[in-house]
């Protein structure tokens, strides 16, 4: 029943999609609101817009409204009408989302404020109804009720799915890609237990995504931005919750985006421990995400392929476990621990014995850490006073001296700037990584800050690049061309 009009607002929210999208592009460009290429992490040529969840968003709604506003004789839409107030709930809380990614890709938010508006959203969706009551038990014997763990398990899994897919958006078309394998795979998921509802709103989901793809497939034009990869995450979390007709079918459509999603929670799970066992805070940034390394030796589009096609295997591994009888539940849990183990080893950049040795105890950085970050603060008041850019270049040399940095170069348009603890060999032969950051001085003069650290240094866990960005950003403020 109303498979026609499924596919009717799967084709609206594309098209809706590719209009708004658009728009979006120049709204984003005109309004300052874009993401700017930073050498290190961020190697696009150009500012790209990051205002993607607005695009996604609307595209998502558009197509529901007007079918219950509008078609009133459609059967979709009494289907819609009579779960109007969950759908409502639904997607108010998509929109407190969307607002708290766009504020954050506007005014760049803390970290920990911006999380406790995510679990204040995630509480108001379990008190609204949006509740996980049951798990599945993938080795048979039933579902596992919850009772009392309802409300932080609840909480958990929409922080869990709005991060992981914040997390994966690192390049062009990976998140969004990713996201609509897991949307298609929960629709037949809804296909299989007859929900209508929720057929209509993941073909909705699919087809604002895809019409989004068309400009986020690299070379990107547009960005998901925090607005695009939140909502999206967070919708993966409520529609999961509305795929079956039962509690029981709620329980087992959960697998699916968590089978789904191996691929960011694997990488979530190999940053933290790669940040824990180089002492450095969880909010510093690398290059060692599994995206990132496979960019590296693949290119953007091969990398892009492989790791859609992850996606789809890991999807594949998630209907298995769930329609599988219990020999072949045992065989893709054997399968999927090899290759965490596999992952573990050639994306951490860790050793085992590195690991168990990091247990046993090793000389803690973290306070080096907020030493160096305290003492960078102190050198950027002090440029406030500085009478030239040869007095800046001197506190700037202080930081250096105090970071255990090995080569930075400052280029302006008029002099070179240049501190030099150590002559540079080839990158290739010290193991030193570089941070290129391009910026324009108070003046307007298009400069660069070039930032050489030696990772056998037993100084370079001390530094990571969001540090350097912050000094760029000061030196932006207080050097003249």
């Amino acid at each position: 029943m109303g498979l026609t009009t499924i596919l009717v607002g799967f084709l609206c929210s594309m098209v809706t999609a590719l209009a708004l999208t658009r728009g979006a592009i120049t709204l984003g460009t005109r309004a300052g609101i874009v993401d700017k290429p930073d050498g290190f992490r961020k190697k696009h040529g150009r500012d790209v817009p990051r205002v993607g969840g607005l695009a996604i968003f609307f595209a998502i709604v558009i197509p529901s409204a007007i079918l219950v506003l509008f078609l009133s004789e459609i059967p979709m839409s009494a289907i819609l009408t009579a779960n109007i107030n969950r759908i409502l709930v639904c997607f108010a809380g998509a929109a407190m989302v969307t607002g708290l990614g766009l504020m954050d890709d506007i005014f760049d938010l803390n970290a920990a404020l911006k999380f406790f508006v995510q679990i204040i959203i995630s509480g108001f969706m379990y008190f609204m109804g949006f509740r996980i009551v049951a798990v599945i038990n993938p080795l048979g014997g039933g579902d596992l009720f919850l009772g009392v763990l309802e409300l932080p398990v609840t909480i958990l899994w929409f922080l869990v799915c709005m991060n992981v897919v914040n997390l994966l958006d690192g390049i062009d078309g990976l998140a969004a890609g990713a996201c609509l394998f897991v949307v298609v795979t929960l629709f037949f998921l809804s296909l299989n237990f007859h929900n209508h509802m929720g057929m209509f709103l993941l073909a909705c989901m699919a087809g604002a995504i895809l019409g989004f793809l068309f400009f986020n497939f690299p070379p990107a034009r547009i960005f998901l931005g925090d607005s695009g990869s939140l909502l999206l995450g967070y919708l993966i979390a409520a529609f999961t919750l509305l795929c079956g007709i039962r509690k029981a079918d709620a329980a087992v459509a959960l697998l699916i985006p968590v089978v789904a999603m191996g691929l960011p929670l694997l990488d979530t799970v190999l940053a933290i421990t790669r940040r824990w066992f180089r002492k450095v805070p969880l909010s510093s940034s690398d290059r060692m995400h599994i995206h990132h390394r496979l960019v590296e030796g693949l290119g953007y589009r091969k990398a892009l392929v492989v790791l859609y096609a992850v996606c789809v295997g890991l999807l594949g591994a998630a209907l298995l476990l769930i329609f599988g009888n219990n020999e072949m539940v045992l065989i893709v849990l054997v399968v999927l621990a090899l290759l965490v183990f596999v992952c573990f080893r050639f994306f951490s950049g860790i050793k085992i014995s590195d690991l168990l040795d990091r247990f046993s105890g090793e000389a803690d950085l973290r306070g080096d850490y907020q030493d160096g970050r305290a003492m960078m603060y102190r050198i950027l008041a002090m440029m406030q006073d500085a009478s030239d850019n040869n007095a800046v270049w001197d506190l700037s040399e202080e930081l250096f001296e105090s970071l255990g940095l090995e080569n930075v170069v400052l280029r302006t348009k008029d002099k070179s700037y240049v501190y030099e603890k150590k002559p540079l060999k080839k990158m290739s032969d010290d193991g030193s990584w570089v941070l290129d950051l391009p910026f324009r001085t108070g003046d307007g003069v298009s400069s660069r800050l070039v930032v050489t650290v030696r990772l056998d240094s037993d100084r370079s866990e001390v530094v990571d690049s969001e540090m350097m960005i912050i000094l760029r950003d000061g030196l932006e403020k207080y050097l003249k061309g």
